[in-house]
């Protein structure tokens, strides 16, 4: 029992850090979050059918592919539990337990070390940004719980047991998260070469699961045929919008080159464009500033914490510990092992779209967990054998974690639901809560500028009947649910509504859509009060 303290009280730490106001922070949801749990919703109460009425999908097309791992194992928590900002949250933040839980096993069963996998699991207890993810319905959530449980079960099983137990997991990752499917095609052959010596004592074993990897790529591939997926715009050679900015840089750079033509098409073109832009996007992932200064895209207006680094300043020094440790201290395969996961978890930042952001480096953070945990532990290895240096080492260490997660907790509990807020589509909630509790005053409400997103996010906080939206979505274009009628169109030069609209009627209108008469009130956004986000008419 006294071995595992340390294990419960990770457990309870990484329970009280994921659950503790789950359904408060955030305020409103992402609009990858709402089509994840409202999807699970409907597959719940439509016996199996997405909200297009497509049975059992593997890939659920709304504004784009949702994976079907989180959707169907969500479903029963908001089926049975009911619709609610916990119940649709709660099941991707038992993922972020789960993979704490996954770091101790980890490490212990590489390091065969229970003081560094109690470390380890303790830095991604305490993670910043992977804390805020975990309590999010973000489909990385159990991308990274399935791959970290699929590596576990494979390294266990090289061990004692069998290998193929570790497919079912790698399955399940494959299909949480796309970012999830360069890793799988990166990580588990680099697993098999390293392990390969184990791995040929069980050559049935080796030669099936390998055979079950392809299975499931073949899967894929399968899928995106008769399923449609459409994700393929988040690659940085298919988004248009992408393709359309390396064009204008290939002509600027030829522009301004005095080189030979033939010698500038060679040197400048699109795939040397790109192969920059992924170069700059998979370093961007291990730079100081994403680290520890900024990261992310921008912390306040996207997914809007006041906080600065994905690991903590405090973990600087910490990580350099960790990585002279196993460098030296460690087997060459553990090394290699831990190593190679840091290097495939940023691949799908490098090939997508855009910048590197932290959703799509999240499985970077076990991996950074796991050598900072071994750093915590070289420290006090090689300051112990001076009883003052030991202190030192002592104090500074939990000081400065004391520091850096109090900052952390400061910001998030005071500053959360107040930075960037609109990322969380804060005011979304504002206006379809207000429909739902002014509903029996009027007998017409009138959305303009209602977006398929929009219309999302009404039906999850209105706790519409999935039976009912599924022939509501499918209608397109002007949409009525009950008294409230959604134009996806901004009206332009529609004059006053006070003048036209029908007594006893409720009009808002988003701020981009344009409109000269003075509203009755207004939705501001939170971070800049200044800046309204919704006007709204009455007439009574």
């Amino acid at each position: 029992m006294k071995k595992q303290i340390g294990f419960i009280i990770i457990v309870l730490f990484a329970a009280v850090m994921r659950l503790w106001h789950l359904d408060s922070l955030s305020y409103g949801f992402a609009n990858d979050e709402i089509s994840y749990i409202y999807s699970s919703y409907t597959i719940w109460k439509t016996s199996g059918h997405d909200i297009s009425g497509k049975f059992l999908p593997l890939s659920i097309n709304l504004d784009s592919s949702l994976s079907p791992t989180p959707v169907y194992i969500g479903a029963p928590f908001v089926g049975i539990f009911g619709l609610s900002p916990f119940t649709g949250r709660l099941p991707f933040a038992l993922a972020g337990i789960g993979s704490v839980i996954l770091v101790y096993l980890l490490a212990d069963l590489l390091f065969q070390n229970k003081m560094i996998a109690s470390l380890s699991g303790f830095v991604m207890v305490f993670s910043p940004w992977n804390t805020v993810i975990n309590r999010g319905a973000w489909d990385g959530n159990m991308g990274v719980f399935f791959y970290l449980l699929g590596t576990y079960l494979l390294l266990k099983g090289l061990r004692k047991g069998t290998i193929l137990w570790s497919i079912p997991a790698f399955l399940l990752a494959f299909y949480s998260y796309h970012a999830m499917k360069v890793f799988l095609v990166s990580f588990v052959p680099i697993l098999i070469f390293l392990y390969y010596k184990q791995l040929l004592q069980r050559k049935q074993q080796l030669f099936l699961f390998i055979f079950l990897c392809f299975t499931i790529l073949a899967s894929f591939f399968l899928v995106t045929i008769t399923q449609g997926v459409s994700r393929e715009e988040v690659l940085a050679w298919k988004d248009p919008k992408n393709i359309e900015q390396v064009t204008k840089q290939v002509n600027y750079f030829r522009e301004k080159s005095s080189a030979p033509t033939l010698l500038k098409d060679i040197v400048t073109n699109k795939v040397t464009i790109l192969a920059s832009s992924m170069i700059d996007n998979y370093l961007g992932a291990f730079s100081m500033q994403h680290l520890f200064i900024t990261g992310d895209i921008s912390p306040v207006y996207t997914y809007g914490i006041f906080f600065k680094g994905v690991l903590y300043i405090i973990e600087f020094p910490l990580l350099l510990f960790g990585i002279i440790f196993l460098a030296k201290k460690t087997s060459k395969q553990t090394a290699l092992t831990v190593a190679a996961g840091l290097f495939c978890a940023p691949l799908s930042s490098a090939i997508g779209s855009g910048t590197t952001y932290i959703i799509r480096a999240l499985l970077m953070v076990p991996f950074f967990s796991i050598i900072i945990g071994s750093g915590i532990f070289y420290a006090f290895e090689i300051s112990k054998k001076n009883k003052i240096l030991f202190l030192i080492t002592t104090a500074t260490i939990i000081i400065g974690y004391v520091v850096c997660i109090g900052l952390f907790l400061y910001r998030y509990l005071f500053q959360f639901n107040g930075a960037g807020n609109e990322f969380w589509n804060a005011s979304s909630r504002t206006v379809a809560t207000e429909i739902k509790e002014n509903y029996a005053m009027y007998d017409h409400v009138y959305v303009s500028g209602s977006d398929d997103k929009f219309l999302l996010q009404f039906v999850f906080w209105n706790q519409i009947d999935p039976n009912l939206f599924q022939k509501v979505w499918q209608t397109g274009g002007v949409r009525k649910i009950g008294k409230v009628t959604f134009l996806p169109d901004c009206i332009a030069g529609i004059g006053d509504p006070h003048a036209f609209l029908p007594k006893k009627s409720l009009y808002l209108i988003r701020s981009t859509c344009t409109i000269n008469a003075a509203p009755d009130e207004t939705i501001t956004d939170r971070l800049e009060p200044l800046q309204v986000l919704w006007r709204i008419y009455e007439k009574k």
